[in-house]
């Protein structure tokens, strides 16, 4: 089954109205599928993963028109989605032009969820991981989008189910730590 046509069709579909409601410009969606084939089994999970990823990056990682604007990025932000064969797995990759994980925020809430205590000093990937502890949310309010605490533990959850592994990578991301000495 091809990823982009079968897949995520319904997905990308459903970001205009997402963004709508969200109060931001539909973003430009980039698929790099490499032709790879997916197994049909596979189909409804990675559906539902790309539909919780999408409305993740479109809440918190694409920030507000005025915002982007100010940071002299486009207006609609940009997500981008690879496909890969990489030995005997597939290597599904998202990546959108936002800002990023708050880490310093991911942080705190962690120790305010009891998940860390605050003398801890985690290295950056690992407080980038919190993100898919259970219930876990950075969300100031609740609304349909997010702050439900039902997100990314649940992305975690349908994808080692079929014996995959997720991982939050931070590339670009360290700047935003605050130093310590």
């Amino acid at each position: 089954m091809l990823f982009r046509s079968s897949i995520l069709s319904g997905v990308i579909d459903s970001l205009p109205s997402l963004a709508a409601e969200l109060g931001k410009p539909t973003p430009q969606i980039a698929i790099e599928d490499h032709g790879v084939l997916v197994r049909t089994q596979l189909s409804d999970m990675l559906r539902n993963v790309f539909m919780h990823l999408y409305r993740n990056s479109l809440d918190h990682g694409l920030e507000s028109p005025q915002e982007r604007l100010q940071a002299g990025k486009s207006e609609a932000g940009a997500i981008k989605v690879t496909l890969q064969l990489d030995a005997e797995h597939l290597v599904l990759r998202m990546k959108d032009d936002g800002r990023g994980l708050d880490l310093q925020r991911i942080q705190a809430k962690a120790v305010e969820k009891n998940l860390i205590r605050e003398d801890d000093a985690p290295a950056p990937q690992e407080i980038a991981q919190m993100i898919f502890a259970s219930g876990f949310s950075t969300a100031n309010a609740v609304t349909e989008v997010s702050g439900r605490g039902v997100g990314m533990d649940a992305v975690k959850g349908f994808v080692e189910a079929e014996g995959g592994h997720i991982d939050a990578l931070i590339l670009d991301q360290l700047h935003r730590l605050p130093v310590q000495d």
